[in-house]
């Protein structure tokens, strides 16, 4: 065979080889950015048939108002409120994660409710009684959260002791949420992630696969699909110029958000009242039911020292 032959053999199998490698990339990319963008959402009526105890507990204690908050884009929120039945001027905004419902603070609430809090609930933008569209991943969620602040404060007072709890992507809205007003009392950021790149690194990761290739094609793929840019879906990236006291709190047995998130966004966080704690059996976004009295113990102690200023 030519010396030619043997060359363009050899250059075309290459070539080959990487153009399969680039397409399984780039088919990868926007999977996961599919996934992302528009996740499997549950809805509040599956949420409410499968509660465990604590949640049903958080749901007798509820005598939830309904609201619906048409924001400035036109696109309008549903959530509720429930008043202490021992009058108190605590709100507690308890925001949920990604493919949920509000129905994830129910267990929260019991906590909150015999601290003496109001209880204020929402779903996310494309999230239970939401009309469906695409999650941002904390980008417009931040926004949303801003303006219910806003309307929180409005409807109930300018000087309420107003407080965020968080969970996975509702705790990076509460983080992000802080580049845009600080008028709040405390965030308890559980298990966000610290970036979405971050975290579309450790997905590749635990299939066992090099994450630079997908790097590459990562931003461009999901702003293509989206309009998102990935680099915003990152509190790390603002949370240095955070002065709001926080607990950042993670599950050690967490293996979808990894724990390591916890200690960076702790360590980049740019306010002085900031602590964090990692729970031994905590999973993702369930440290309050697999160390529960550890947890409210946690959690205790943080708030009253926010509520003793």
């Amino acid at each position: 065979m030519p010396v030619w032959a043997i060359i363009l053999i050899v250059v075309g199998s290459v070539l080959l080889i990487l153009g399969g490698i680039i397409f399984f990339v780039i088919y990868s990319d926007i999977q996961m950015s599919k996934a992302t963008i528009n996740p499997k959402f549950k809805d509040r009526k599956t949420m409410l048939e499968n509660l465990n105890d604590i949640e049903k507990e958080g749901l007798s204690l509820l005598d939830p108002v309904d609201f619906a908050l048409t924001l400035k884009d036109g696109y309008v929120i549903h959530g509720d409120y429930t008043l202490n039945k021992k009058p108190s001027n605590k709100y507690i905004i308890i925001i949920h994660g990604h493919g949920s419902t509000r129905e994830g603070a129910l267990k929260y609430v019991p906590f909150y409710y015999k601290l003496g809090y109001n209880i204020i609930r929402y779903d996310h933008r494309g999230h239970g009684d939401n009309v469906r569209t695409r999650c941002s991943m904390g980008i417009n969620e931040s926004q949303d959260l801003d303006e219910i602040i806003t309307f929180v404060k409005d409807k109930f007072g300018q000087d309420i002791f107003l407080a965020l709890h968080g969970t996975s992507l509702g705790g990076a809205a509460s983080l992000l949420v802080t580049k845009y007003r600080q008028d709040i009392k405390y965030i308890i950021a559980d298990c966000p992630y610290s970036s979405m790149i971050v975290f579309a690194g450790d997905y590749v990761h635990n299939h066992h696969m090099t994450y630079w290739p997908f790097k590459i094609f990562l931003p461009t793929v999901l702003y293509k699909l989206s309009g998102f840019n990935i680099r915003e879906m990152s509190p790390i990236k603002y949370i240095g110029n955070n002065k709001v006291p926080t607990l950042h709190v993670h599950g050690l047995k967490d293996k979808f958000i990894k724990p390591y998130h916890c200690n960076l966004l702790f360590q980049k966080n740019g306010a002085e009242d900031k602590e964090i704690h990692l729970f031994p059996n905590g999973t993702h976004g369930k440290s309050v039911l697999f160390d529960h009295d550890e947890y409210e113990k946690v959690l205790r102690e943080f708030i009253s020292r926010q509520e003793s200023k």
